[in-house]
């Protein structure tokens, strides 16, 4: 990539935290639209102003460490649009964005009186939406962003997994073990059927999280 009028040396200096954040900075093209280039001043200011008031202080500094945390799933979920069945790996970026981006989103409500930048996009989704896939992907409500498949979503698995405690013979826990790894791979499909419905707006809302990031790194 040349390095016009040391374009690309600039952007090398602009601290973005997280992995969407850099990527949608590598990806920015000069902007000629005057409107989009006043929107971008109105909202550079916006965060001046906040980086400027010493009672934003603490919220700013959870928001730096929350970009930092906040992994680049798009991928993941462009499979879930397409119907892929998650893995555990898979359905954890999930949970951990969801907790990570609505606390991010809570606090820029909270510093701009219950408001978000204006974007050059519409911004398609709700603080409701994180609420309900977290419930999804933690019905043991343990407000943990870890993941895996809990016994509280299927009272058959929660048996067999006790008796797989408890069994000391070894085909009949072959047996138990090859019953728990179907159930659970149910319960993985139907996660995924669940979940379905908010990788639309969970795109958007990562995108809206690398916009800011890329915000407060001007």
């Amino acid at each position: 990539m040349a390095d016009y009028c040391g374009f690309v040396s600039l952007i090398q200096h602009v601290e973005v935290r997280s992995a969407a954040g850099r990527k949608l900075l590598q990806n920015t093209e000069f902007c000629v639209d005057p409107s989009i280039i006043s929107l971008e001043l109105t909202n550079t200011q916006r965060v001046i102003s906040l980086l400027g008031d010493d009672a934003n202080k603490k919220s700013i500094n959870t928001l730096y460490q929350l970009f930092s945390d906040t992994k680049d799933i798009e991928n993941t979920l462009l499979g879930l649009c397409n119907s892929k069945i998650m893995n555990d790996i898979e359905l954890f970026e999930i949970k951990q964005f969801a907790f990570n981006a609505k606390k991010i989103l809570e606090i820029i409500l909270q510093m701009l009186d219950n408001k978000l930048f204006d974007c050059k996009y519409e911004i398609d989704f709700a603080i409701s939406d994180f609420d309900e896939v977290i419930k999804i992907l933690d019905p043991e409500n343990t407000c943990v962003p870890t993941f895996y498949i809990y016994s509280a979503y299927s009272k058959t698995l929660q048996s067999l997994r006790e008796q797989e405690r408890q069994n000391k013979n070894e085909h009949e826990l072959s047996v138990i073990q090859v019953r728990i790894f179907e159930i659970e791979q149910q319960i993985r499909e139907e996660l995924s059927r669940r979940l379905k419905q908010y990788s639309a707006k969970f795109l958007n809302a990562l995108k809206t999280v690398a916009y800011i990031d890329l915000l407060f790194a001007k």
